[in-house]
């Protein structure tokens, strides 16, 4: 899989599509790794226990720059969830990964993020952040945000902080 023309495609150029696809039994699912190249792998993440292969099996254990699910339909990003119990992505993976997507032309406004967070961690970065993190009524596993919002709400916040320590190294 690629990105080609703001779109996921496959190697012939036909956009990608999950919806046959089984990912830890949520349907229209597949397991993905970001490496720090910006190499995107995509695959299969079903009987992990007969075929061996795990998210860590895409990029040899080595660090990445995010791990988890997608959905995609028609090439067009639906869906990312930062599940993966080899690296624990974080928000802020997701939104590294979501703003990788977003310079390479993917349309993120109608995606949204599911993160299996602990409650309290979701409700102190949803406080922090002033964003909406709510139970995800198709996943309970999960809680969902909008991809925009955590795109804009972390930008923002970053550059706050940025702002902040220019303003104390200039004292």
């Amino acid at each position: 899989v690629v990105i080609r023309n703001g779109q996921f495609v496959t190697n012939e150029g036909k956009p990608f599509d999950t919806s046959k696809s089984i990912s830890k039994r949520k349907e229209g699912f597949v397991a993905f790794t970001l490496n720090v190249n910006g190499e995107l792998s995509i695959f299969q993440h079903r009987f992990q226990e007969v075929t061996g292969i795990a998210h860590s099996s895409m990029n040899a254990s080595v660090p990445v720059f995010s791990a988890g699910e997608v959905k995609i339909k028609n090439g067009k990003l639906l869906t990312l969830t930062d599940r993966s119990g080899h690296y624990a992505p974080s928000l802020y993976n997701m939104y590294k990964t979501l703003d990788y997507f977003r310079k390479q032309g993917i349309d993120i406004s109608d995606a949204k993020v599911y993160t299996s967070a602990k409650r309290k961690q979701v409700a102190h970065i949803s406080k922090k952040l002033n964003i909406d993190i709510h139970k995800s009524e198709n996943h309970p596993q999960f809680y969902e945000l909008k991809a925009t919002d955590l795109c804009n709400t972390y930008a923002a916040h970053m550059h706050k902080v940025v702002t902040n320590i220019q303003s104390d190294l200039d004292a």
